[in-house]
C-alpha cells in the first residue's frame, strides 16, 4: 500500500507544481542574495565619455530621466540612449548607472532606486 501511495505522489501533477515552484524560489533567492557576484563581467578597456545627449521635455513631475550609457555587448562598447523613468514614489532617487574601477578593469553598476 505504501508503495501505491509514494508512486501515486511521484506522478502527481500537484506535487511536480509544488516542486518546480520551491525549485524556483530556490534559484530566484540565490541570486537574489548575490547579485554583483552573478553576471558581473570586468572590461579591461575603459568606457569612453558619455554622448551629448539632448534630453527631451519630460512626461510630468513623477518621472525621471535615465541617462544613456556605453553598453559592452559583444566585446565592444555600444551606445545605448537615455530614456524617462517613471518614479515607484515621490520620495524615490535614482542613481544612474555607471561603471566602477576595480583593480583588474571596470564593472557596469546598473541603475536603480534608494
Amino acid at each position: 500500500m505504501r508503495q501505491l501511495l509514494t508512486n501515486h505522489i511521484r506522478k502527481s501533477g500537484i506535487n511536480r507544481l509544488i516542486c518546480g515552484g520551491l525549485a524556483s524560489l530556490m534559484l530566484a533567492g540565490g541570486l537574489a542574495l548575490q547579485p554583483t557576484a552573478v553576471g558581473q563581467v570586468v572590461i579591461t578597456l575603459a568606457p569612453p565619455a558619455p554622448n551629448v545627449e539632448k534630453v527631451p521635455p519630460s512626461p510630468g513631475p513623477n518621472w525621471v530621466w535615465d541617462p544613456g550609457y556605453h553598453a559592452w555587448r559583444s566585446g565592444r562598447y555600444v551606445w545605448v540612449p537615455g530614456h524617462y523613468i517613471k518614479k515607484p514614489r515621490a520620495t524615490a532617487d535614482w542613481v544612474p548607472g555607471h561603471y566602477d574601477k576595480r583593480p583588474k578593469g571596470w564593472v557596469y553598476v546598473p541603475g536603480h532606486w534608494k
